[in-house]
């Protein structure tokens, strides 16, 4: 019986189901011991933590967002010492109001069951084949993005819950007739205007910063120059891909892996088929293919009709002949009538299709028979080669967790006993981590006090389902304010950029009591090179190329006849811009919105209703909370 049992304990299965225990164990075990929980919390919201590591995975995401939005500009923007603290300070903002509306959510008991979360994820097209849920399409995306299936359907479940609560909002509110009117007589509105842009840094000449005035921007300003903390790790990474490229495979074990799964490499069956098509646009289409049809069963040369009739002229000009296709790539309806024919030279009748109507003449068959062995001997291979890799993988994992969780004040033992290597970092923040190490779990652990303090090796952190990590502070250097000399550039820059604002914003506003009084600017005006653009018409559908002028001029009053109405806007690119609101023009009154538009109107009215109570439960919450935001020292 004990030989039994040692034999099974050496099958393929009981590997599979020990490695991930083993896994298992790995990745809870040590992290128990070391307590993670210990780490202070980002904020507190009615006795509940959002976590340092919750705080650190939203900020990464939203950090990749404004990078992909500004694309090269982003560099210049993350340059701002402000820029990181104000990110991550609106990100833990919105997770702060994001657990204060699932907190409402448990009060007022909503729901969402199993059955619809199964049916959400079964209607995602990111899930489908053929208009079809598939689920090794499902898995596959989730094993992409980095999640478990129980956590996927977790965040979705949180998601439709909190779109039940806003949907309750919306189908709360209701929107007047006379509302949709308004709103569709304000976006029909028209507003000629026309713009002089004043260039900010034409100005830098006219002014001087001073050394004392740089060392009063410093000294008040300190905040805005601080250098991150920072850390420099050690660190034994475990990656199953390294492991795999160093497994030695004989082409003998491939073989016979081949021979064993054959059934696992079979190629489909392939047909290769003639078709006549009459398109379906064409009169009398279903007729005209049947009499096609009569005209093949009475023996003419299909080849022939297809060149003289087929609405496929490609295909026609070689007999309607098509290219072999395998089952899952024609549409349906064609698909099935080819599959259906049983001998060589058959045809169907009359089939229609999205394309029109068919008919269809088999011309070969290739069988499903197992893929050559060449074929499929390198994909064998990397699946070998793989499972091999995982074996050790497990291996090295369980001696690392150990072996780091008894030798806690050196990752030296750890890494000598699973093979691997203790490798260093390098000082980085919170904000200029890369690559693995830009992971959220990582920079919670690297920056964990607890951790730092009592000079212990972390948990071990699963970076994905084969790659885990073990760190160690080795280095830790606090935030600390710059000394003005680095700095100082950056001072007299930003000082020269006020003091030139400054002096075009008293520029333009000289522009303008000239103007009002009718007084002649065009010497004012020539000094600088600076002109008005040419008059162009905007409205709040269509803001023209600047739609920070296009919103300023839509809060400006009608100008009276023969007069203009002035202003200035601040650009989003720096400079500031002279605008003058020429004339406004209104919809004629007979003129009403369609049907679909009065629709579309109200339902804009709803939503922003609807937006507006949603902010202000917000804010409700928020003032009735308890909201701690604990100091990290």
């Amino acid at each position: 019986m004990l030989d039994k049992f040692r034999e099974g304990a050496q099958g393929p299965a009981a590997k599979i189901i020990l490695g991930v225990v083993i896994l298992s164990f790995a990745l809870a075990g040590v992290g128990g011991y070391l307590g993670s929980t210990t780490a202070e919390p980002a904020a507190v919201v009615n006795g509940e933590d959002i976590t340092r590591q919750e705080l650190e995975s939203a900020y990464q995401q939203e950090r990749n967002k404004v990078e992909q939005q500004y694309g090269d500009s982003f560099a210049a923007i993350a340059a701002d010492p402000s820029f990181a603290q104000q990110l991550r300070s609106n990100v833990l903002q919105r997770l702060v109001s994001e657990r204060l509306t699932d907190q409402a959510i448990e009060e007022l008991g909503l729901r969402i069951s199993d059955e619809q979360i199964k049916e959400s994820i079964r209607s995602m097209p990111e899930f489908q084949r053929d208009g079809q849920f598939d689920n090794d399409t499902y898995l596959a995306v989730l094993r992409q993005s980095g999640y478990q299936p129980d956590q996927f359907r977790d965040i979705l479940r949180q998601d439709m819950t909190r779109r039940q609560l806003l949907q309750s909002y919306l189908s709360s509110e209701i929107s007047l007739p006379g509302e949709a009117l308004q709103l569709y007589r304000l976006q029909a509105q028209q507003r000629e205007l026309r713009q002089l842009e004043v260039n900010v840094s034409q100005f830098n000449d006219q002014v001087s910063v001073t050394d004392e005035e740089i060392d009063a921007y410093y000294q008040a300003n300190q905040n805005s120059f601080q250098h991150p903390e920072q850390v420099n790790l050690d660190y034994v990474l475990l990656d199953a891909a390294d492991l795999s490229a160093d497994v030695d495979l004989s082409e003998e074990a491939v073989k016979a892996y081949y021979q064993d799964h054959q059934s696992s490499y079979k190629a489909p069956e392939k047909r290769r088929v003639a078709h006549i098509l009459v398109d379906l646009n064409k009169d009398n289409a279903e007729q005209e293919a049947q009499d096609l049809l009569a005209k093949v069963q009475q023996g003419e040369d299909f080849a022939e009709l297809a060149k003289t009739f087929s609405s496929d002229t490609f295909s026609g000009e070689n007999g309607g002949e098509l290219d072999w296709f395998e089952k899952g790539v024609m549409d349906p309806d064609f698909e099935a009538a080819a599959f259906a024919l049983e001998q060589v030279g058959d045809t169907s009748g009359v089939v229609k299709s999205e394309f029109g109507y068919h008919i269809i003449k088999l011309l070969e068959v290739q069988e499903d028979a197992a893929a050559p062995f060449e074929e499929v001997k390198d994909k064998i291979a990397d699946t070998l080669k793989r499972d091999k890799a995982m074996e050790v993988f497990y291996d090295k994992l369980q001696k690392l967790s150990e072996m780091a969780f008894e030798v806690p004040d050196t990752l030296n033992e750890a890494a000598d006993a699973s093979g691997l290597t203790v490798q260093q970092t390098g000082l980085f923040s919170r904000d200029n981590a890369t690559g693995d190490f830009s992971n959220a779990q990582v920079l919670v652990q690297a920056f964990n006090t607890d951790l730092r303090q009592d000079q212990m090796n972390s948990e071990v952190i699963e970076l994905s389902p084969e790659k885990v990590m073990v760190i160690r502070v080795n280095d830790y250097q606090p935030q600390s304010t710059k000394a003005l000399a680095e700095v100082k550039d950056d001072i007299v820059v930003r000082l020269t950029r006020e003091k030139a604002t400054a002096a075009a914003n008293e520029y333009v506003d000289g522009l303008i009591a000239a103007l009002a009084s009718g007084a002649d600017i065009n010497d004012q005006l020539s000094t600088y090179g600076f002109s008005f653009s040419e008059p162009v018409t905007v409205s709040r559908m269509d803001p023209g190329a600047s739609p920070e002028i296009a919103r300023e001029v839509f809060t400006m009053a009608k100008p009276a006849a023969d007069s203009v109405q002035r202003t200035k806007v601040d650009l989003l690119n720096g400079n500031i811009a002279l605008v003058e609101l020429l004339s406004v023009s209104e919809v004629e009154a007979d003129v009403l919105p369609s049907a679909a538009e009065t629709q579309q109107l109200s339902q804009f009215v709803q939503n922003t209703q609807a937006d507006t109570s949603y902010q202000a439960l917000i804010q409700l919450l928020q003032a009735r909370a308890d909201i701690v935001y604990p100091v990290v020292e």
